[in-house]
């Protein structure tokens, strides 16, 4: 297994929650200047600072949506949606969308999933995720 896949009861567990699956029982924490450099932005749970975003542990999301869930897929779906939870929180601009997007897919490709799927996902969180980042959709 990939050093950098999240791993069930490792990172995060299953919840019976209406609206999320897993819950982190740890600090997460994931680094990129390049793509966060530009962000400066904090709430209960998530902060994203000097190109690093942390999760503190609690943090809840509800894993891939639209997709079954899978190991590959994990560190990029709870990054997509912490992003996802700062747009309907209106923390982060509209424009960071595609952002949230362009993540998502490097993310899931570093960790194993193949460009062919992660080109399908990034085309599916393009045309149909707007409604899943508008404010106050929570």
């Amino acid at each position: 297994m990939r050093s950098n896949i999240i791993q069930p009861h490792k990172h995060y567990t299953c919840i019976d929650h209406p609206q999320y699956k897993y819950k982190l029982v740890r600090l997460f924490t994931w680094t990129n200047h390049d793509l966060l450099s530009n962000i400066e932005v904090t709430s209960p749970y998530i902060r994203i600072r000097k190109g690093k975003m942390t999760l503190k542990a609690g943090y809840a999301w509800d894993g891939v949506t639209a997709y079954h869930d899978r190991p590959s897929l994990m560190r990029g779906s709870l990054i997509h949606d912490a992003m996802y939870q700062l747009l309907r929180e209106g923390l982060l601009p509209p424009s960071s969308r595609k952002l949230a997007d362009i993540i998502y897919r490097k993310v899931i490709v570093a960790d194993g999933t193949s460009n062919l799927l992660s080109w399908v996902m990034y085309t599916v969180l393009r045309f149909m995720g707007g409604k899943h980042a508008a404010p106050n959709t929570l």
